[in-house]
């Protein structure tokens, strides 16, 4: 057996003791590390704590966690394994940086593109109603919750479908030596903008979690042992497809909570969204719909994830960001039921985009969904007094997605009052001044 087997071997041995040792109450073992950074233990031969983490998959938390027993593991073979007694981290690092740039971008990566429900590989808590307790593990006290139990009739169906992602899970374990179970929070779905763009479904951030079975419940748990991430394969897919190259940065979340969660996401990311689809835009396109559907119905501000962690202040940021990035283009905010002036929603637009126009925040539009119901009248006074106090403040108009909807059933009988509400609002778009654009939501009632 060569040196370097040998020492894989004790590694190994090392591992299982230290998987048997950490086991939690309930006999689950913690992956500690996979078969794969073992082997690159073997070869590099670490003599610090240090250098482990020149090694792929180890963080602060294995180091701080597990370190010193592989340390003593290493030390006794790094005087005959001479190769390995001194580590180059920044060589390994950018070995490590090449290999990052072979990344899939495919809908095959889940990292980049996860189906809504995905029988082995993805489950949403929120089907069982405990969506919010799940993201209590993240943010409360709780550190496990009850996520189904076979002996209700209405879970029977979520145990069998959870119980098969605990087998995939514990198959890629014995197979690779890796345990990658995450709860992942929050989504972003769009697309990549490149030369060729990429459609994404993509996780922002992955908590390391666990799966227990305890006779008929199934138990979800936050995995201590792993680090919390920042999705780096979407960061990287990104400048990618962007043709930017540009050091990742680290993925790791050291601390987090609930009220600074989204400022840190927005942070880490935000040099590859605004920036990036900007420049790749900036010169192409002339306006911007920079934010949408901010408000409820009663004029309150809509408790988006971006609201609830950053506040209104999160729109006045959005529209500074893309004015930095693109100052030549025309940003515009978008809503539905905003266009009749008195309507709670509309008079919070018209306030709104008032406080901004005083205080300098770039704004040059704002955009009427249109969206209305053909059995029911138009208010066109109430709509061209809404249009004309915006033209006072200099402020641009989109009929963005219009449509009117009739009852399928009766469309003859409503089909003249249809074509009434698309005459009027036309006339209005052509005889209004600071109304710029007439946008159909689709080209016929078939996509309406």
């Amino acid at each position: 057996m060569s040196l370097e087997n040998e020492l894989f071997h004790e590694l190994l041995l090392t591992r299982d003791d230290l998987r048997k040792k950490n086991a939690n109450a309930n006999g689950r073992e913690p992956p500690v590390c996979s078969d794969e950074a073992l082997k690159e233990m073997a070869q590099r031969v670490p003599t610090k704590l240090e250098d482990f983490k020149a090694i792929e998959g180890i963080g602060d938390r294995f180091v701080e966690q597990y370190g010193p027993a592989f340390l003593a593991v290493t030390k006794k073979y790094a005087v005959t394994a001479a190769k390995g007694s001194a580590i180059d981290r920044r060589l390994a690092q950018t070995l490590r940086e090449l290999q990052k740039k072979l990344v899939n971008i495919s809908k095959a990566n889940r990292l980049l593109f996860q189906p809504r429900t995905s029988k082995k590989y993805s489950f949403d808590p929120c089907v069982t109603g405990r969506g919010t307790e799940a993201l209590g593990l993240i943010f409360g006290s709780k550190r496990v919750v009850n996520l189904c139990d076979a002996k209700s009739k209405e879970e029977a169906k979520v145990f069998k479908r959870v119980n098969e992602i605990i087998r995939e899970v514990n198959r890629d374990q014995r197979e690779k030596g890796a345990f990658d179970l995450y709860l992942a929070y929050p989504f972003v779905e769009g697309r990549l903008v490149g030369d060729d763009d990429f459609p994404i479904r993509a996780p922002l951030a992955l908590f390391p979690v666990t799966l227990e079975k305890e006779g008929t419940v199934i138990k979800l748990r936050m995995d201590d042992s792993r680090d919390a991430v920042f999705n780096n394969t979407l960061l990287l897919a990104s400048m990618k497809i962007g043709g930017r190259n540009r050091p990742l940065p680290d993925n790791v979340i050291e601390t987090y909570d609930e009220k600074n969660f989204i400022n840190d996401l927005r942070q880490f990311y935000e040099g590859e969204d605004i920036e990036k689809i900007t420049e790749h835009y900036k010169g192409k396109i002339k306006v911007y719909d920079v934010v949408n559907e901010m408000f409820e119905e009663d004029g309150s501000f809509r408790k988006s994830v971006w609201f609830n962690q950053l506040g209104p202040e999160y729109l006045e940021h959005a529209l500074r960001k893309t004015h930095e990035c693109d100052p030549d283009a025309k940003l515009y905010l978008n809503e539905y039921n905003n266009e009749n002036m008195g309507y709670a929603k509309s008079d919070a637009m018209y306030n709104l985009v008032k406080d901004f126009k005083a205080r300098g925040v770039p704004i040059d539009g704002v955009g009427m969904q249109l969206h209305l119901d053909g059995t029911q009248s138009l208010n066109e006074e109430a709509l061209l007094a809404n249009i004309r106090r915006y033209a006072e403040l200099g402020i641009e108009i989109s009929f963005s997605e219009v449509d009117v909807r009739i009852p399928t059933g009766e469309a003859e009988k409503w089909q003249e009052a249809q074509k009434n509400v698309f005459c009027t609002l036309l006339k209005i778009a052509l005889e209004e001044p600071n109304v710029k654009s007439y946008i159909m939501w689709g080209y016929s009632d078939n996509g309406s």
